[in-house]
């Protein structure tokens, strides 16, 4: 957590509230996928430890990162002796049995694991190479266990039901096809949201790689595609962030209403028991949250409401006007969640 402020640092380039100052001194950050940068920083620097990434991007490729990257990646830290750390919290068993090194190509020196791992029940592992787990291990010397010996301490060490729910998940992942069913909803998933889209007439993209999905809802109407995602040729900040907070509500209302629920940003995940008719509901909510009743001129009312919101064409008199004109009917499709009283 101490790291993720490189994702919300404010404009002033203050540190969001819960970071304690000074800590930002010991971290560099690195714009993603820019190789010619992350070289620079390891050239001019010689107190880099080790460079942490998620293998498929922030978020589980909501910023995608192409395997070439990974790839000049391990030979720029391999040639410094800097240690390689992959966050496979997520992609570790979603993305191939083996994870993101597995499918990439590319060994890590320590990956963080959680999840699929335990089963969906609490737990997590920190594994890699031996001789640098071997620091947590105590030795038949004193001295080196009290100075160098590495503490590991753990809620849920121990924990019965947390491995036998992770020895059985495991299992799955390697005596059966899960990860790869999972990756074919996913990929069925997002060609039936993009044919949605196509018939609606927008700009709009859902992209991903393994089994996820994630939303580009293109609010300021840039020429972008999926080709230009795949590539890896779009500002990092056009996905992270990038979506306007009144547009991702009326997303996700439509889609509750409909009786389907995403992660916020707005996409999710996809697991092995979706089946098609799962999919197919989520390709008809989602179509429903594009209906005619909330679309003009051939245009969803949710995209004339996202231009609305950009600074780059808000000032528009023609979506101010979609916005006055639609805000109470929208309001009424798809009012302010409450909370639930306790």
């Amino acid at each position: 957590d101490q790291v993720a402020f490189g994702a919300k640092e404010h404009a002033d380039a203050a540190l969001p509230a819960g970071i304690p100052p000074g800590f930002e001194q010991h971290i560099v950050l690195c714009p993603p996928n820019d190789l010619d940068q992350l070289a620079a920083i390891l050239a001019h620097r010689d107190d880099i430890a080790a460079v942490l990434i998620e293998p498929t991007g922030a978020t589980f490729g909501r910023v995608p990162t192409r395997g070439e990257f990974l790839v000049q990646l391990r030979k720029l830290t391999e040639e410094r002796g800097i240690l390689l750390i992959f966050d496979e919290v997520i992609s570790g068993f979603r993305v191939a049995p083996g994870g993101a090194q597995e499918h990439f190509g590319v060994r890590s020196d320590l990956a963080f694991l959680a999840k699929v791992l335990a089963g969906g029940y609490p737990g997590g592992a920190l594994v890699g190479r031996a001789e640098i787990m071997d620091v947590m291990g105590l030795k038949n010397d004193p001295q080196w266990n009290a100075e160098h010996q590495v503490s590991h301490y753990g809620t849920f060490n121990a924990n019965p039901i947390s491995a036998c729910a992770g020895l059985a998940a495991l299992k799955m992942v390697a005596s059966t096809d899960v990860v790869q069913r999972a990756n074919r909803n996913g990929a069925l998933l997002r060609d039936a949201l993009n044919q949605v889209i196509e018939e609606a007439g927008l700009n709009w993209t859902v992209y991903g790689e393994f089994s996820e999905f994630h939303v580009f809802a293109n609010y300021e109407d840039r020429d972008i595609g999926l080709e230009d995602i795949r590539a890896g040729s779009v500002h990092h900040t056009v996905f992270k962030g990038g979506n306007p907070a009144p547009l991702i509500h009326k997303i996700r209302t439509g889609l509750l209403s409909q009786g389907v629920d995403v992660m916020p940003w707005p996409g999710g995940l996809v697991s092995a028991v979706h089946s098609t008719a799962d999919i197919e509901q989520t390709a008809a909510a989602f179509k429903a949250m594009l209906a005619a009743e909330i679309c003009g001129a051939g245009k969803s009312v949710v995209w004339r409401i996202a231009r609305a919101s950009s600074p780059a064409v808000g000032a528009r008199n023609e979506c101010r006007l979609w916005a006055v004109r639609w805000s109470a009917k929208l309001e009424r499709l798809f009012p302010t969640p409450q909370p639930f009283p306790l």
